[in-house]
C-alpha cells in the first residue's frame, strides 16, 4: 500500500507550514509561479526550501507540535498485524515525514525529497525520485517510483495532486474526503471511473481495508 503524507495522515500540509513559519516571505511568490503553471511542483519545493531561515532545533520545534489524524497509530500498527505492507510515498520532506512519525514510534518504509543542509547554514532539496517523464514535473514522481518493492495488488491512499497519477495506475484507490468539499483526488477518481472508496477517518479506513482484503484474498484462493 502506498500512502501520501501531508493533508491524508496529517489534516495539514507540513511543508507549507513549514514555509510559513520558518521561510523567507518570498516563498509565497514561488507558490504562485507554481499555481500559474509557470514552474513545475519540483522547481517550487526547491526554490522554497532554499528560502528557509531556521536551524534543526528550530525545525524539530515546529514538527512536534504537528499531529497526525485520529486513528493512523493504530491503522499503522493494524496493517502490519494482516501482513500488509504500508510505505510512505510523498512529495514532502523526508526529515519532517520520519521526524513525526518517530514521534508516535511508527517506523514505515518512507520515499520522499531528501532535506539537506549544508555547512554554511543553507537548505537545500534532493529529489532521488524525481522523473522527466513526471507530467507535473513533481520533485517526487509517485508514478514513477511506486513503492520499494514489488506486489500483486497496489492499494493508494490519499488526498491530493500528487496522488492522481500513481492512482491511475492502482487496482484500488483510497481517496480521502475533505472537510467541507471532496478531495481532488476523490473528484480525479469519480470524473475516470476509477475503482476508489472515499474515507474520512482512519477508522473508517481500516475497517473498509480489511474487509476488502478478506474478500480479495477468498478471491483468490479460490
Amino acid at each position: 500500500m502506498l500512502c501520501d503524507f501531508d493533508g491524508t495522515i496529517t489534516a495539514q500540509d507540513v511543508t507549507d507550514l513549514v514555509l510559513s513559519k520558518l521561510a523567507a516571505p518570498e516563498w509565497l511568490h514561488v507558490e504562485e509561479l507554481w499555481r500559474s503553471g509557470a514552474i513545475g511542483s519540483g522547481e517550487c519545493m526547491r526554490r522554497q526550501v532554499a528560502l528557509m531561515r531556521c536551524g534543526w532545533s528550530e525545525l524539530d520545534d515546529l514538527l512536534d507540535r504537528i499531529d497526525v489524524e485520529p486513528g493512523f497509530v493504530a491503522f499503522a500498527r493494524g496493517c502490519a498485524r494482516m501482513g500488509l505492507r504500508l510505505e510512505i510515498v510523498s512529495d514532502g520532506l523526508d526529515y519532517a515525514i520520519r521526524r513525526i512519525l518517530g514521534k508516535r514510534r511508527l517506523d514505515l518504509p518512507i520515499r520522499a525529497n531528501r532535506l539537506l543542509r549544508g555547512e554554511d547554514g543553507r537548505w537545500s532539496l534532493a529529489t532521488p525520485f524525481a522523473d522527466a517523464r513526471c507530467l507535473n514535473g513533481a520533485a517526487h514522481c509517485k508514478c514513477w517510483s511506486g513503492g520499494s518493492a514489488p506486489v500483486r495488488y497496489t492499494v493508494v491512499i490519499g488526498d491530493g495532486r500528487s496522488d492522481m497519477c500513481v492512482a491511475e495506475r492502482a487496482d484500488l484507490v483510497f481517496a480521502k474526503q475533505g472537510a467541507e468539499a471532496p478531495s481532488p483526488l476523490l473528484r480525479h477518481c469519480g470524473n475516470l471511473g476509477l475503482p476508489h472508496v472515499a474515507f474520512t477517518s482512519f477508522d473508517d479506513l481500516g475497517r473498509a481495508l480489511e474487509a476488502h482484503f478478506a474478500q480479495w484474498r477468498m478471491r483468490a484462493a479460490s
